[in-house]
């Protein structure tokens, strides 16, 4: 059957839209996290904030040992705006994390700055749900060779460039996190960081996990960045 040209017309001016929806939602998520980043903390109203995500994440921000939800507590302030403005951006997929970062808990770019600063001084609690131990060195070799060049020896993550802290994560997590990053699962993630998880196997991922969740994160407590 011919393609009629009313057809291609349309057909191109669908594409031609959706293309403006893809920027304009770009340039919206790049706007938030240039102004939640820029914006000045308020960490007692992030405690207030903190209320509604007590029921999944704790109130000590220590997560879910069966990996269903991570440890947040400590994590760099930087990191968990972005994670925030993502999920708010449709750029990380969660129908928890979205509903409860969406604008009826978090109005905008100050409150996720300021529940972001708070969980960021939160203390970290040990231990983490660890690995069985099987694949320990393996992971910990892959690790070094593939992560360690941005997210530290130690797994202490950087602040300032927004390289999340995986050292004292539960290892249940970090295994999920790595396989659906490996598999387009994350779309706010980084080809080049597609790429290099691809180069690792299951073993090395288990491995992995199960190391860096034996690596005693910054036990005292953190400051925002």
């Amino acid at each position: 059957m011919k393609t009629t040209s009313a057809g291609v017309l349309i057909a191109g001016a669908c594409a031609a839209l959706l293309q403006v929806a893809v920027a304009s939602g770009a340039a919206a998520r790049g706007d938030e996290l240039r102004r939640a980043l820029a914006a000045k903390p308020d960490a007692e109203h992030g405690a207030r904030l903190f209320a509604g995500c007590v029921a999944c994440h704790g109130s000590d921000g220590g997560g879910e040992a069966n990996g269903t939800v991570p440890r947040i507590a400590g994590q760099h302030a930087a990191v968990l705006i972005k994670e925030l403005v993502d999920f708010r951006n449709r750029r990380r997929w969660d129908l928890r994390m979205e509903q409860v970062a969406g604008g009826h808990r978090l109005t905008g770019p100050q409150d996720v700055a300021d529940v972001s600063a708070y969980v960021a001084t939160l203390r970290v609690n040990f231990p983490a749900a660890t690995g069985d131990g099987e694949y320990l060195q393996r992971g910990a070799s892959a690790y070094i060779r593939v992560c360690a060049g941005c997210h530290g020896a130690s797994g202490q993550g950087d602040g300032a460039a927004g390289v999340p802290r995986l050292a004292g994560q539960h290892a249940p997590y970090l295994l999920r996190q790595m396989q659906e990053s490996a598999t387009n699962g994350r779309p706010n993630m980084a080809a080049s960081h597609v790429a290099a998880l691809r180069t690792l196997s299951y073993e090395d991922f288990a491995g992995a996990a199960d190391y860096l969740s034996r690596i005693r994160a910054r036990a005292e407590t953190a400051t925002a960045e």
